[in-house]
């Protein structure tokens, strides 16, 4: 069972750590730049950093609520993918092999008039380390 000093202790940490709601561009570009660091040094789909990337995605989506016009609608999984897709600048095809699907079903996708299944949500897990239910929404 967990003590109440331990789970108080380890909020206090990441209050200290600036992990608290977003309330200046600074501390949004801050947020940012840790969740870009926590996905490359860590597995973001495994416990405590999954929930730590969430916790932070969290801010980041307040934020940009309130302050970014083109944010108000949440974004699909298919528009996340093609950001990765550009991000690490890989054509399609060099995504559908990584992903072992075919090319012009990862073209529908990217183009929002095919469906992420779990099945592929989870594939893109692995290979982006991004959580898979990012990709099904």
């Amino acid at each position: 069972m967990m003590q109440l000093s331990t789970i108080t202790q380890n909020w206090e940490a990441l209050y200290n750590a600036q992990l608290h709601p977003i309330e200046t561009e600074t501390q949004y570009l801050e947020m940012l730049k840790f969740m870009r660091e926590l996905m490359r040094q860590y597995n973001t789909t495994l416990e405590p950093h999954r929930s730590l990337w969430r916790l932070a995605a969290q801010y980041v989506g307040g934020w940009e609520a309130k302050h970014d016009d083109l944010a108000i609608e949440s974004i699909h999984g298919f528009e996340l993918l093609r950001g990765l897709l550009d991000s690490h600048n890989l054509t399609q095809q060099e995504m559908a092999d990584k992903l072992e699907i075919n090319q012009s079903n990862l073209s529908r996708i990217l183009r929002g008039e095919r469906l992420i299944s779990r099945k592929l949500a989870t594939r893109l897990e692995k290979l982006f380390r991004v959580p898979a239910d990012q990709f099904l929404s």
